[in-house]
């Protein structure tokens, strides 16, 4: 279960009509040689993916995302939660750098952007990315203590 997801009560973080725990994975932002553009619908498959796995969330299909995003080029990541009735998304960013690779990850409120849990790591190649996401979802579904000031990256560095 999500970090701030389970309360279904609370119209704050949601609006009539949506589940939720209704969760859009948008395409990730990719900052690195041309080799890994991929790696931008690569990963939010592969987090989308991980995120069914992890319980009671109900993630939006990845196909039906990347058909969205090809129909409409221009909308971000809030526009695509309102168009799937979702209100959390998950966004984030691949870096590559000498062929490292360090993923970055947010769950957030769709209609504030406010991060409401984080997730991040290091693989020392691509053989090491299906670890490096596994990790980062556990990150952001794993409960923290509660501190309403900040949402730090909890770091993983794998191999």
């Amino acid at each position: 279960e999500l970090p701030g997801v389970s309360d279904s009560s609370s119209s704050d973080s949601h609006q009539p009509g949506e589940d939720p725990r209704r969760v859009v994975v948008v395409p990730f932002a990719v900052r690195g040689s041309a080799a890994v553009q991929y790696l931008g619908e690569g990963v939010m498959e592969l987090v989308s993916s991980a995120l069914a796995d992890a319980g009671d969330v109900h993630t939006v299909d990845a196909g039906a995302v990347l058909g969205e995003v090809q129909r409409r080029p221009d909308a971000d990541a809030v526009a695509l939660a309102s168009f799937f009735r979702a209100p959390r998304f998950i966004d984030g960013t691949v870096f590559e750098a000498g062929g490292r690779l360090r993923l970055q990850a947010a769950l957030r409120i769709a209609g504030t952007r406010a991060v409401v849990a984080r997730g991040e790591g290091e693989a020392a190649d691509e053989t090491g990315l299906f670890r490096l996401v596994d990790e980062a979802v556990r990150q952001i579904v794993t409960p923290q203590p509660a501190d309403p000031g900040a949402a730090p990256y909890r770091t993983f560095c794998g191999t």
